[in-house]
């Protein structure tokens, strides 16, 4: 995309939502990456539902306030 000569490469909103797409991806590798590694560290099946809940309490806490 950002290689083609031609009206795509000119187009500012094309390269923005282009450049936008590359860096969605990678932020997704990058946590999808994290949670098999944060989950591959955790033997027991009660660790995992105790890491998630802990988790989940902490994003609702610091949500709301």
């Amino acid at each position: 995309m950002f290689q083609i000569a031609g009206a795509a490469s000119d187009d500012p909103v094309t390269r923005y939502l282009a450049l936008w797409s590359l860096l969605s991806a990678l932020v997704s590798l990058l946590y999808g990456c994290t949670f098999v590694v944060q989950f591959s560290r955790m033997r027991n099946a009660h660790k995992m539902v105790e890491w998630t809940i802990v988790r989940t309490f902490v994003g609702t806490c610091c949500a709301t306030t």
